[in-house]
């Protein structure tokens, strides 16, 4: 069975985005970097799962910098 693990968003407001997805549907805070915020959705059973690689929500700022040529982000 196929399974996600890793969903990517930009966002103009990132604080407030992670306030929401932290706030009202409960992701907890895995890390993060200037621009960019990651947060745990939930364990992942499959192979990335089994070496320690959670569901992740990355939440990226959306005045960061992205290189077009290794990023599908619009």
């Amino acid at each position: 069975m196929f399974r996600i693990a890793e969903v990517a968003l930009r966002v103009d407001n990132l604080d407030r985005a992670t306030e929401f997805y932290q706030g009202f549907l409960g992701f907890k805070f895995h890390h993060g970097e200037p621009g960019v915020v990651f947060l745990e959705i939930g364990a992942l059973e499959s192979p990335l799962g089994s070496v320690g690689h959670p569901q992740l929500l990355a939440l990226f700022n959306r005045g960061k910098p992205t290189d077009a040529s290794v990023s599908t982000f619009d």
